[in-house]
């Protein structure tokens, strides 16, 4: 048996369990977000569509006429609608932070950082990580390593090389754990599809076309994340690049090992670590009717004998002009206008797990969470 079919059947709610919980200590509650404290931070809070502004609660900002697709504005926006704050909501003993994308128990698991390759106007080269709070980037490792580094994490994915940025999309486990226990890796893994779906669906609507994988040597992105692996963990990357072709070879998933399932031990980690890829790419499965047949009936519903494979809708779909969600957002709700008085810019931010950073090299930066 499979480590996910261990983890399946271990966790998967039944009569007798579903009210079982045993409680939550709420006072050893994680908080939802990473806040990064650096002393030079990019704002991107000015940029938002919105009007008034959430954060700083000024008139909207009207973007000039040969203002560049690959700027400040659009890493604004398409960080904002990805993950961002939309609203806060008064509690005890401290607000919630609703984000863009749902959570289970309003949770918020994941984190998202940005590696900048080049071309985008008034952003630096380097690793960034986005605090919510703010709306700002915090330059964790300025130059070109961070993306050589991301290269080399996908096996030299050649959609990632060519993207000018891309989205990494971690995990803090405990964040969900503490609540969900063992079964919390099925509501992180949900929580970041959701994820993962505005951050594709926000980048088409910008003009950008993407490229999402999950295909990576787990151990090398998460030591260019600095994430510690019993705590948290890299899940996907979104490549961000300009209409165009798609480049080749690329990979959105590779098969992981297979492995006896451990019999001692927390099954949450022991599944996630069984599903990571190591330093050598993983072959592709080979393709061939016979194959194909075979998977199609062990793991999901046979199709029609006449199922259309078209996709020329879906490619003019991609094709045509942009909507105008991401370009003049309405009023912001009461709750998402009352973000300015809860965190106004001058003031001390709520207390979060803390990173000081410095734009140096990943080993250098004195960090804390």
């Amino acid at each position: 048996m499979s480590t996910a079919v261990a983890y399946h059947n271990a966790t998967k709610y039944s009569p007798e369990s579903i009210n079982q919980h045993p409680g939550m200590d709420w006072s050893a509650q994680p908080a939802a977000y990473r806040e990064y404290h650096t002393a030079d931070p990019i704002e991107l809070a000015d940029l938002l569509p919105i009007d008034p502004n959430p954060f700083t609660g000024k008139p909207l900002i009207e973007a000039a006429d040969d203002e560049p697709l690959l700027g400040l504005r659009t890493v604004s926006r398409w960080l904002y609608f990805t993950y961002g704050v939309t609203a806060v909501l008064p509690q005890q003993p401290k607000p919630l932070y609703l984000r863009a994308a749902p959570s289970a128990g309003g949770l918020y698991p994941a984190e998202i950082s940005l590696v900048v390759r080049g071309g985008v106007a008034a952003l630096d080269p380097g690793l960034y990580g986005y605090n919510p709070l703010r709306h700002q980037l915090a330059p964790l490792w300025l130059g070109p390593d961070a993306a050589a580094a991301l290269d080399l994490a996908c096996y030299g994915n050649a959609a990632v090389q060519a993207a000018p940025l891309a989205l990494i999309a971690s995990a803090v486990f405990q964040r969900s754990a503490w609540r969900y226990g063992e079964r919390a890796y099925r509501r992180v893994l949900l929580d970041t599809g959701h994820l993962l779906g505005n951050a594709m669906l926000v980048a088409t609507a910008l003009g950008l076309r993407t490229h999402l994988t999950s295909a990576f040597c787990d151990r090398r992105l998460n030591a260019l994340l600095r994430a510690d692996e019993g705590d948290e963990g890299a899940l996907a990357v979104v490549a961000a690049n300009l209409p165009g072709p798609v480049e080749r070879p690329a990979w959105s998933a590779l098969p992981s090992g297979t492995a006896t399932p451990s019999t001692t031990g927390a099954l949450l980690p022991a599944l996630h670590a069984a599903s990571a890829l190591g330093e050598e790419r993983p072959r592709l499965v080979q393709r061939g009717e016979e194959q194909a047949d075979d998977l199609e009936g062990r793991y999901a519903a046979r199709p029609a004998t006449n199922w259309s494979t078209t996709t020329a809708t879906i490619r003019s779909a991609r094709t045509s002009s942009p909507p105008s969600c991401c370009a003049a957002a309405p009023a912001p709700t009461a709750a998402a206008a009352s973000m300015s008085s809860a965190w106004p810019a001058s003031s001390a931010a709520p207390t979060s797990p803390k990173r000081s950073v410095s734009a140096s090299s990943p080993g250098s930066t004195a960090a804390s969470c």
